[in-house]
């Protein structure tokens, strides 16, 4: 609770030390933000299918949906979406003492989203 960072901030020596960037410099270090990685399974009532990859919206984005097999509507990566395969475009930073969130695509015809929440501490 005390000069906590974001995940990935360059930090300096010393106590509540940021290390300065300099103008036009990000003050994150990609490489150091946690990589997001979510598979949908069947559940105990299901008819069964094949496990998944979950797609999170990126935000702000347009919400569109981009196809990487129009057969199966299995959906890929875009300017408006993340397949979160653990790659390095499924980062996300992480703000000290607040809570995040990720928007998940409900995968139904409705086109539901599912709002999944966590604390982070």
């Amino acid at each position: 609770m005390l000069c906590a960072a974001e995940t990935g901030e360059r930090i300096g020596t010393g106590f509540c030390t940021r290390d300065y960037s300099g103008p036009g410099v990000s003050p994150i270090k990609q490489t150091a933000l946690p990589k997001i990685t979510a598979w949908a399974y069947p559940g105990p009532y299901s008819l069964g299918f094949t496990p998944f990859r979950l797609t999170a919206y990126k935000n702000p984005s347009t919400y569109a949906l981009a196809f990487a097999n129009t057969t199966t509507k299995q959906l890929k990566n875009s300017v408006a979406l993340q397949v979160l395969d653990g790659s390095t475009g499924a980062r996300v930073l992480l703000k000290s003492c607040m809570d995040k969130c990720v928007l998940v695509k409900i995968p139904l015809t409705a086109r539901l989203m599912l709002l999944v929440t966590r604390k982070l501490i």
